[in-house]
């Protein structure tokens, strides 16, 4: 199962892009900041990150930077969310050698499932009844 990290987004954006991820399959890590993401990716490997960059911009892109000039991660694929990138786009994103910016502040779950896929796939997506156990909890 392909493991999505999604770094510095507690609010509900988060949420629903966790939710819409373990729907479609995914198994996915909220972590609240840099320093936690680097952390765990020593142990646990990542396919993907999606890094918001609204709440804490200099956080996000710490952990971008960090990425981006340790061989362990250089190659791993980032989503950027965040309303704060509106400026020049393909700049950012070349600087920042990530895959996607999602520009809007309300990039909706489906957006960030999208360009997930273009990444790596699940092993197979969850049942019905598995949606029905995690709205129970």
């Amino acid at each position: 199962m392909a493991t999505v990290f999604i770094v510095g987004d507690a609010s509900r954006h988060g949420a629903g892009f966790s939710r819409a991820l373990r729907r479609a399959g995914y198994h996915t890590l909220p972590l609240s900041d840099a320093a936690t993401a680097v952390d765990v990716l020593c142990s646990i490997k990542a396919d993907v990150l999606v890094v918001s960059l609204d709440r804490d911009a200099t956080d996000g892109a710490s952990l971008i930077d960090i990425l981006r000039h340790d061989t362990r991660w250089r190659e791993m694929p980032l989503i950027v969310t965040g309303a704060r990138l509106a400026g020049d786009y393909y700049g950012l994103r070349e600087r920042l050698g990530v895959g996607e910016i999602l520009l809007d502040s309300e990039s909706s779950p489906e957006e960030v499932l999208e360009q997930v896929r273009k990444f790596t796939e699940p092993v197979e997506p969850l049942a019905a009844a598995d949606d029905s156990l995690e709205s129970a909890s």
